[in-house]
């Protein structure tokens, strides 16, 4: 209602389980579907929980993996910071 034309707008997207499957172009969503992806922008407090749905998929695990890798360094530097090593420190936890 915001934006001149809005109820025509077309979503592209190219979700990560039809990727996994193969398909290589993105698939648009019309207006009809406007009401599941509301639906689903709902579902977004549920992320990180057991009951997320998209949880499970490898690129997730690799994220929380990698999450848990990063503030492990940061702690580590954290722990260990001096003048000398001041410079290395904020240069890598700054490259995320």
């Amino acid at each position: 209602a915001q934006v001149p034309g809005g109820e025509n707008l077309t979503y592209k997207l190219h979700p990560p389980v039809l990727r996994a499957l193969g398909r290589k172009k993105k698939i648009g969503l019309a207006p009809k579907s406007h009401v599941a992806l509301k639906l689903l922008a709902k579902g977004k407090a549920l992320r990180g929980t057991k009951l997320d749905p998209f949880g499970y998929a490898h690129v997730r695990k690799v994220e929380r993996e990698l999450l848990s890798h990063y503030t492990g360094m940061v702690a580590r530097l954290a722990a260990n910071l001096s003048p000398d090593t001041y410079v290395t420190a904020t240069e890598a936890a700054g490259l995320p």
